[in-house]
């Protein structure tokens, strides 16, 4: 029989690992869910702590972005069927293609 930390502790990992598959699948359905035009210029960098990191080396799609973050925050919870997602950060710089 196990110890119930453990069989906690098992969950808690099980339940991070989902996480991260529903943040891959953002990062893979990112042209659907924020239109063509922004995933030309941002990308998904990272997510900790329900805050999803989007860079983007255009000052002028990262005012659009912001102006946004709301709206896809909603959109980007509704792809993955959890409100997991809390709010974006938008960092400067240059991804590549």
């Amino acid at each position: 029989m196990k110890k119930l930390g453990k069989v906690l502790e098992s969950l808690i990992e099980k339940n991070k690992s989902l996480e991260r598959l529903k943040i891959f699948s953002i990062v893979t359905a990112w042209k659907e869910i924020v239109g063509e035009k922004i995933a030309m210029k941002a990308k998904v960098y990272d997510f900790k702590n329900g805050e999803l990191i989007i860079v983007c080396s255009d000052p002028m799609w990262r005012m659009e972005i912001e102006l946004r973050k709301d709206f896809l925050v909603k959109k980007m919870n509704e792809h993955i069927g959890k409100e997991l997602i809390k709010k974006i950060k938008i960092w400067r710089g240059y991804y590549g293609k």
